[in-house]
């Protein structure tokens, strides 16, 4: 059985921010990242404007520099789901296999 925390977990970062997981399990975070506002690679090209107006790409560095340094802090790997993928159970399948095997 998985169990799981939500909104109860902050992880301070170096610059004074606060990560709030959307769950965190035993052994990782879990993300939920919305389509449009992180500018999935499936759906937006490195150019497209996401968001507030800022390029997929710009977002997606962001991104990839925040989860560094959560993992880095907490030593926990982050997993990503992708709004669109949401409905797709294979996916979540894989996900939930990866969740366990921390």
């Amino acid at each position: 059985m998985l169990y799981y925390k939500t909104w109860t977990s902050l992880v301070k970062r170096t610059n004074g921010k606060y990560f709030f997981p959307d769950f965190e399990f035993k052994n990782c975070f879990v993300e939920i990242y919305g389509d449009f506002w992180h500018g999935n690679p499936k759906l937006f090209g490195p150019e497209a404007l996401i968001g507030y107006g800022q390029p997929a790409k710009e977002k997606w560095q962001q991104d990839a520099d925040r989860i560094a340094e959560i993992e880095q802090i907490t030593n926990k790997p982050v997993v990503v789901i992708w709004e669109s993928d949401l409905n797709n159970i294979d996916h979540i399948k894989e996900v939930i296999n990866e969740i366990t095997s921390y």
